[in-house]
């Protein structure tokens, strides 16, 4: 028997020396997420609601600025009540100028009432009316050089450009 104890006191004495040391780390108190977790989470998995949302921390966060445009410069009211953006028209070209100028009219004439309607058509009431003719073409043609070759280099078509604001005409008194 003592024989047996020996043999017994033997085996403790061994499984005692080779075995490791339970870790600190090994149990479910050492895990970061364990010591992060809230009353709220335990309250939730007692109800059966793992995933309850709850709220969040207040967050302090940096200013942040927000683009505005500019406001539009203030206008004259009895400008702002008859006048509109500008419009630009092109003409066709022409071997003289007036020709070219009156492209360029009918041309804005017919952009203006097509953009804005009938009542906004009329040049002559326009705001702001700006021009600007220039040569058209470059004469690579024979006939462009023969043309030159004759007119001593003179001839050459011209092509307006009008900007203005169209503005429909003021109402006036009616006499009878």
């Amino acid at each position: 028997m003592l024989r047996n104890l020996g043999s017994f006191k033997a085996i403790c004495l061994a499984c005692l020396m080779f075995s490791a040391p339970a870790k600190a780390d090994e149990t479910r108190y050492a895990s970061d997420a364990y010591w992060q977790r809230t009353w709220r989470d335990y309250v939730g998995e007692r109800s059966g609601n793992r995933h309850r949302p709850y709220r969040h921390k207040p967050q302090v966060r940096a200013w942040k600025h927000v683009h505005r445009p500019p406001e539009p410069p203030p206008v004259p009211p009895l400008h702002a009540a008859r006048c509109l953006a500008e419009t630009r028209a092109v003409g066709n070209p022409h071997l003289t100028q007036d020709e070219a100028m009156e492209s360029a009219k009918r041309h804005w004439q017919a952009q203006a009432r097509y953009d804005h309607g009938e009542l906004y058509m009329d040049i002559a009431s326009a705001r702001h009316v700006k021009a600007r003719c220039s040569r058209a073409e470059t004469n690579e043609t024979a006939a462009g050089r023969a043309v030159e070759t004759i007119t001593g280099g003179t001839a050459w078509r011209q092509r307006c450009e009008i900007v203005a604001h169209p503005c429909r005409p003021a109402l006036g008194e009616v006499t009878k």
